[in-house]
């Protein structure tokens, strides 16, 4: 027999633990980026010396800073850690829950919740027989889709606040579609930053081109930002080979739709200078 090896280390005060909560609950539904933020914010913990601000931990992760932004929002949705802003969207305070204890307080509610079967119901669980062990396959995973959260007026107010990008975004659509946009509007370009977090230029072209096609339906807005979320497809320049893809085999099959008015113009691409021009010309900036 193999002889046991024992495994052991030196001081734990310039060590960073992780809840093996997180690793066995959180961390495999999680994105690579994801787990990297959060794994240098316990080290940031660890050091209150080391400083900490959404540049900072861009730098030292080497990751965008919409990146380490899209990963806070996560574990924020995930109860992992809490994110507090401040009216002009800069971020305040970052609390980082205990996991190991509130995984304590679910067993010790299980715990008392079977107690309380028990005392109330001893006949029944006299007369219970051990089951028999049942072997169940695993079943085949089955991506689910997006689940569009139901979107608040204050839940809108508050992107708008504490994320200055998605505030420009709604001007940007607003003023492309020549109108003042609905709840269900707003609800929709929600979404799609939120949840299938496309890029706000990726969702500037979205709308571009569905209003360029006379379409400005969220159902229709909504079912082609799906498409090119399963399809991965997350830059402009990923979105217009798919266009062109689409253009060209409707062309082929020989399917015609009628066109709108808007439609018989052609279609502009906007390069970066363009949104720069506009973001500059809302803000008053010459």
């Amino acid at each position: 027999m193999d002889q046991s090896i024992t495994l052991s280390y030196g001081s734990r005060s310039s060590s960073t633990v992780v809840s093996n909560i997180f690793v066995d609950r959180y961390m495999t539904d999680a994105r690579g980026s994801d787990v990297k933020v959060y794994i240098y914010l316990l080290r940031c913990l660890q050091d209150p010396s080391t400083p900490v601000s959404i540049e900072s931990i861009a730098d030292a992760l080497d990751e965008t800073e919409k990146d380490i932004r899209t990963a806070l929002r996560y574990w924020d949705k995930q109860h992992v850690l809490s994110v507090r802003c401040t009216r002009d969207g800069k971020i305040k305070s970052i609390r980082l829950y205990d996991l190991d204890e509130e995984a304590e307080d679910e067993v010790e509610a299980a715990a008392e919740e079977e107690e309380s079967n028990i005392t109330l119901l001893p006949s029944v669980k006299a007369a219970k027989k051990a089951p028999k062990p049942v072997i169940k396959e695993e079943p085949a995973y089955e991506e689910k889709p997006i689940v569009k959260p139901n979107y608040t007026m204050t839940m809108i107010h508050s992107f708008r606040e504490n994320y200055p990008e998605f505030d420009r975004l709604v001007d940007y659509v607003e003023s492309a579609a020549g109108k003042t946009l609905t709840t269900k509007n707003l609800q929709t370009i929600s979404f799609i930053f939120e949840e299938l977090s496309f890029p706000t230029e990726l969702i500037r072209f979205l709308y571009d081109y569905s209003i360029g096609k006379g379409k400005f339906g969220d159902a229709y807005i909504e079912k082609v930002a799906r498409d090119w979320h399963e399809k991965g497809i997350k830059t402009v320049k990923a979105a217009e080979m798919e266009v062109a893809e689409f253009s060209d085999t409707s062309k082929a099959s020989g399917r015609t739709r009628a066109k709108s008015k808007v439609q018989d113009y052609p279609q502009r691409v906007y390069s970066d200078a363009d949104y720069l021009a506009f973001e500059k010309k809302k803000l008053g900036i010459k």
